[in-house]
């Protein structure tokens, strides 16, 4: 009787305890992997899912006046009309480089091609509690 109950034990609580691969899925991705797949994939809906809710974005271009989008709802707008402004079948790629990287935030420069153009500018972003970006300055 007692190994029964001590079995039934180990089974109530392995089912209450998380296996390493559900904590695993439940870690937030990674903003910046989260924007590379949205820009590859030209998902406006799945780029702002990197951002807050209450995030701002600020694109501060050499000859340009400056854009500010604040929450994720402008932000997925921002870049919708990116997005839609593509050429059609040209694929899309985002990478980064870190100049600084820690929990609260980053720096460094990125590069979009769009098909076989390269563009190039700096970011400086800062992480929510959650791990996606609270504020976000680009320019070039």
């Amino acid at each position: 009787m007692t190994t029964r109950l001590a079995g039934l034990l180990l089974l109530c609580l392995a089912t209450l305890v998380p296996s390493a691969s559900a904590m695993r899925a439940a870690a937030p991705a990674d903003p910046f992997d989260t924007l590379r797949a949205a820009y590859a994939a030209r998902d406006a809906d799945a780029a702002a899912a990197a951002y807050t809710d209450d995030a701002v974005v600020e694109y501060r271009y050499t000859g340009d006046v400056p854009e500010r989008h604040a929450g994720r709802a402008a932000i997925a707008a921002s870049f919708a009309a990116f997005f839609d402004g593509l050429e059609a079948g040209r694929p899309v790629t985002l990478e980064f480089r870190f100049d600084e990287r820690d929990a609260t935030a980053a720096r460094g420069v990125y590069r979009l091609r769009i098909g076989d153009t390269p563009f190039f500018g700096r970011f400086d972003v800062t992480f929510a509690d959650d791990g996606r970006f609270a504020t976000d300055a680009d320019r070039k």
